[in-house]
């Protein structure tokens, strides 16, 4: 709370009292300060994401390995309009949710 208190009088010196010497250099060390923040940030997020469970990256490789061999399979070509080396079952979604006739 103090560090608030502190930083809050240091800006309204600066808007209200400070000369035009000042804010340039004020500029620089808030452009600084404030890099230092970011890059911060991001190191304890970093740290965050790689204190996720394992299982979630495990999880996200197989979503992305079934999304594009399913991309592949999409574009497979037949030759000679022959049936496809795996027939792909023609499902019933009827039969599969079934709807209550109320």
């Amino acid at each position: 709370m103090l560090y608030i208190i502190i930083i809050i009088l240091i800006l309204l010196f600066y808007i209200f009292v400070a000369p035009s010497t000042i804010k340039g250099t004020f500029n620089i060390v808030s452009l600084v300060l404030f890099g230092v923040l970011l890059m911060i940030l991001l190191g304890v997020g970093i740290v965050q994401f790689f204190r996720i469970p394992r299982a979630i990256f495990v999880w996200a490789g197989m979503l992305a390995l079934a999304y594009f061999s399913l991309k592949d399979l999409r574009r497979l070509q037949i030759k000679d309009g022959g049936k496809p080396p795996i027939p792909i079952p023609k499902i019933n979604w009827d039969k599969v949710f079934p709807r209550n006739s109320k």
